[in-house]
């Protein structure tokens, strides 16, 4: 096989997730490389993918192998390109999904993509994912452009059992009854819900998110992160997460029996469910999908009509009409200025290829599941995609009914609250259980209310008197049921 490939081809190997295509080029390749003197650019999408691969290869790769992300290699590329030209005879463009899934929010995926199709006549590029089909779609439409070699390597993707699910309070439920032993990870689509998540089961659960992200960035728990990185596992039963590990990252853990989404994009769910590595049939997971309704499909397909409405005005109106209108406006990504050769006080539009590709492929996709199935035309699709048989998928709703009230409540019993644990369960009062109170939330207050809409549960308060103890000298709140009480001293 790599006999036959020279410089300047395009190689696109497809496999699985977990199916071995980094520990091909990390020893099959790099053994390759090291006979002829060769140098590998290795090209990761997430930093916590790099920094995972350089844990795992780093050391007896780093004489042939440069691992980098896409981000920084978008950097030289712009302003530094003398050193990386020439330097490496391989480029790996790992997780090449990347320049059409991350499109949809940062506007500048197209320059690494440009680049290794364009100016690399000298160097072997090799493009690897386990979901390349839109990457495929992009070459054809491109006929100056080709891929010379194209490898699948696809196989029906396995699990334990299937469920999809509609309603986040049954999730809820299901993760407050999970067996001790079991793990859970929960990839959700909000930062904000993740984050709240994680916040109503503090004691068995972690939050990690970017930490580069303004707002929740100082709230990703970086011991979870490092845990991953290094030991491939988290200690904790529940891991609230984004999309910030879905690709590459391994998961090594035989407690992990189950993998939550609510994510619509197809290739992100098959990225996510593909951070369980298996090694035994009886690790295999259980997976619960969120069954996606028309009325949000069709508000997606709405957006994305907006958001292409400035590209369409710049192909059918003249420069200057598309100025007058647009100039001043968001044009979502999809055209950016750049300099005229020769007169840097010029500038001209080009059209981002990659998010125009993205947003008609996304449009495709949506159109068709809608036709197909209004109920459950985005399950369906997914099932396509995985070569799973649909029937195998049953309704979650069925096995647990969604969290109640009490259920919540439960989870504080006759804990000593205080500071973070107390302002969390006066929240969790505040949005579940009380009407606005007169005087605030004290005790006497919350007692009285909870007797008047017969909740079986009462609060004491105790001060820590014991020296030796974290807490001395403060007071917690403690939560009670009724049929338990006892005399208060």
């Amino acid at each position: 096989m790599m006999e036959q490939w020279k410089k300047g081809h395009k190689v696109l190997m497809t496999a699985n997730t977990g199916a071995g295509k980094t520990y091909f080029v990390m020893n099959t390749l790099y053994q390759m490389c090291l006979t002829k003197n060769y140098r590998v650019l290795f090209l990761t999408n997430r930093v916590s993918l790099r920094d995972q691969l350089k844990t795992l290869y780093g050391k007896q790769s780093e004489d042939v192998v440069k691992i980098m992300n896409y981000q920084s290699f978008i950097n030289y590329i712009k302003f530094m390109p003398h050193k990386i030209e020439g330097i490496y005879t391989l480029i790996i463009a790992d997780e090449c999904h990347y320049f059409f899934s991350d499109s949809t929010f940062a506007n500048e995926t197209d320059l690494p993509l440009n680049y290794l199709i364009e100016n690399t006549e000298n160097q072997l590029v090799i493009f690897l994912s386990a979901t390349s089909q839109i990457l495929q779609e992009y070459f054809q439409k491109q006929n100056e452009y080709k891929i010379n070699f194209n490898y699948q390597f696809l196989k029906p993707y396995r699990f334990n059992q299937c469920f999809y699910w509609d309603d986040i309070e049954v999730i809820h439920k299901f993760l407050i009854e999970l067996p001790k032993g079991e793990k859970a990870i929960f990839f959700c689509k909000s930062l904000k819900q993740a984050y709240q998540l994680h916040k109503e089961l503090p004691d068995n659960s972690a939050f990690i998110c970017s930490q580069g992200n303004p707002k929740y960035g100082d709230l990703c728990d970086v011991n979870i992160l490092e845990q991953i990185r290094t030991k491939e596992r988290f200690d904790k039963q529940i891991l609230f997460t984004t999309n910030v590990i879905e690709n590459g990252i391994n998961i090594n853990d035989p407690q992990l029996k189950h993998i939550i989404t609510d994510i619509y994009n197809f290739d992100t769910i098959v990225q996510c469910i593909g951070r369980k590595r298996i090694a035994e049939c009886d690790e295999l997971p259980n997976i619960y999908i969120k069954q996606i309704k028309q009325a949000y499909i069709q508000t997606y397909i709405n957006n994305i009509n907006n958001k292409m409405k400035p590209l369409e005005c710049f192909y059918k109106r003249s420069n200057a009409e598309f100025n007058k209108q647009y100039s001043q406006k968001n044009k979502f990504g999809l055209l950016y200025t750049v300099s005229v050769e020769d007169n840097e006080n010029l500038s001209k539009y080009v059209v981002n290829r990659a998010k125009e590709m993205k947003f008609n492929y996304d449009l495709l996709i949506a159109n068709k599941i809608n036709k197909i199935d209004t109920k459950f035309g985005h399950l369906k699709h997914l099932c396509k995609c995985m070569n799973i048989d649909i029937s195998k998928f049953r309704d979650l709703s069925m096995l647990y009914a969604a969290v109640n009230i009490q259920d919540k409540l439960d989870h504080f019993l006759e804990k000593p609250l205080y500071g973070e644990d107390k302002k969390l369960f006066i929240e969790l009062l505040q949005k579940n259980v009380l009407r606005p109170l007169q005087g605030g939330y004290k005790i006497d207050t919350v007692n009285r209310y909870f007797a008047n809409i017969q909740l079986p549960y009462y609060i004491t308060e105790k001060k820590q008197g014991n020296r030796n103890k974290d807490n001395y000298g403060r007071r917690a709140w403690i939560l009670h049921k009724t049929e338990s009480k006892t005399k208060i001293a």
